[in-house]
């Protein structure tokens, strides 16, 4: 199950709004192109592979709340307010696309959680991080440039960490997360989802 579900990320990382895959261990496909290539990127994520449909019960697009991104991605100063967020939920993953206006063109983060076994649960307190994290999945990418879609910085954090904090009501989750790219940069921010009495994503 858990090489079924690792599997899954995979395939889904391939399916998002990004820059290129990013497979969560240093290694990724950039098809074809360098790191300061201009890259065109789709707006909107495809249902998983196999039908038009979701093929689990309550996927596809999920509300996301409150987001924002800051620092310094690229060659782009982000000030912390976010244009545009959406969120996908599938098979156990919750995906978070957001989009930026800052100093020095756009930028774009997206955040990936995926559970290797059963659902994620946003327990108050809980840290998921890309360097220690072994019951879930942790992945990001920064994308940044002089305009949305056409990237000339393209990176998968070196590290990045999730922290689960009380929302604005009991059935919402805060959370915050850090970006820490190569170049010495860190980028961070915030977004609110709802959950269920058990912590799990809401239907």
């Amino acid at each position: 199950m858990k090489t079924l579900r690792l599997i899954g990320c995979i395939v889904a990382l391939g399916m998002t709004p990004a820059c290129y895959m990013d497979f969560g261990d240093g290694s990724r496909d950039v098809g074809g192109w360098s790191e300061t290539d201009p890259v065109e990127t789709p707006r909107t994520v495809p249902p998983p592979a196999g039908g038009d449909e979701w093929d689990y019960a309550g996927d596809g697009p999920f509300d996301v709340l409150d987001a924002s991104i800051a620092g310094q991605m690229g060659p782009v100063d982000l000030p912390g307010s976010v244009y545009e967020t959406s969120g996908t939920r599938y098979a156990g993953t919750l995906q978070v696309t957001m989009y930026a206006r800052g100093r020095g063109g756009e930028g774009m983060g997206l955040i990936t959680l995926s559970a290797y076994e059963g659902e994620l649960a946003f327990d108050v307190g809980t840290r998921f991080d890309s360097a220690e994290s072994t019951a879930v999945f942790v992945s990001a990418l920064g994308c940044s440039g002089d305009s949305r879609d056409v990237w000339t910085f393209d990176q998968s954090p070196e590290q990045t960490a999730v922290e689960v904090a009380e929302g604005p009501s009991p059935n919402q989750r805060n959370l915050d997360y850090t970006m820490r790219f190569a170049d010495g940069n860190v980028v961070s921010g915030t977004f609110t989802v709802a959950v269920d009495d058990d912590g799990t994503l809401a239907e």
